[in-house]
């Protein structure tokens, strides 16, 4: 049977994927408004389900063509949720965790990186090495898509987005102690010879533009990810991913939650 879809309010949004909606349900259970999930998926997340009944809150149980048109995708993995969006960050919570958290804090700044599916890649591997701040441009994708919050598995509740202009706030944070480190392929040095200060910013660029060279020509250094010559470079989440494992190497794990 078919449902009627709900109507979005403006601080809601809609997400996919079994990690996603779970990341959100174990985080933030309050901000889960209604499921959608089809027969099968729907054995996998009895403890969810029940926890929103208890909680009086809607799901539906729904056909995979229903749930795809529900989800807008058919990349759903059998589960959609409408929940309300995360509170974003700001620059001053950054400056604030930076002069009070013992240990290495790092921020991901991401300049003109606009494919939801990087954007959430990206995400992920800052999740998975203890990176709690992406820094992003006004306007600029961040983890608000459903793409980017599918790819990023769960990593959405983990990561949170500053908005911010991004010469500006690295300019602040460089004042602050922070050392930023801008990536490119050209007369950079490579991250395995580059020692990582505990207050890191790393600024990762387009994979049409790069980073502007404004940014680059402010930065403290310009890094690589050193390889063979057999293709020109990594996709911007795989440099990142690598990047953020030297810096785990070298530092351990980050601070910020």
């Amino acid at each position: 049977m078919t449902q009627q879809t709900h109507r979005l309010r403006p601080d809601e949004i809609k997400i996919s994927g079994v990690r996603a909606v779970l990341a959100v349900w174990q985080r933030r259970p309050d901000a889960v408004i209604r499921v959608y999930v089809d027969a099968e998926r729907a054995r996998d997340l009895g403890a969810m389900l029940s926890g929103l009944a208890q909680r009086r809150r809607v799901y539906h149980r729904v056909e995979a063509e229903e749930l795809a048109r529900v989800a807008g995708t058919d990349h759903h993995e059998g589960v959609c949720a409408v929940v309300r969006e995360r509170p974003r960050a700001t620059l001053d919570n950054v400056l604030r965790a930076g002069r009070g958290v013992r240990g290495p804090l790092w921020v991901l700044a991401l300049d003109g990186v606009d494919n939801p599916h990087n954007v959430g890649a990206i995400a992920r591997g800052a999740a998975h090495f203890g990176v709690p701040y992406l820094l992003i441009e006004p306007g600029s994708p961040g983890l608000d898509s459903p793409a980017a919050i599918r790819v990023a598995e769960g990593a959405a509740e983990a990561v949170d987005v500053v908005e911010a202009s991004l010469l500006g706030a690295l300019e602040h944070l460089h004042a602050a102690g922070w050392a930023v480190f801008a990536t490119s392929s050209h007369g950079a040095t490579s991250i395995f010879d580059v020692k990582f200060p505990p207050r890191t910013v790393l600024v990762l660029g387009s994979e049409a533009h790069g980073v502007r060279g404004e940014i680059v020509q402010g930065a403290d250094a310009r890094l690589v990810v050193p390889g063979t010559s057999a293709v020109q470079s990594l996709n911007v989440a795989a440099a990142s991913a690598a990047m953020l494992c030297e810096g785990f190497r070298q530092l351990g794990p980050r601070g910020g939650r």
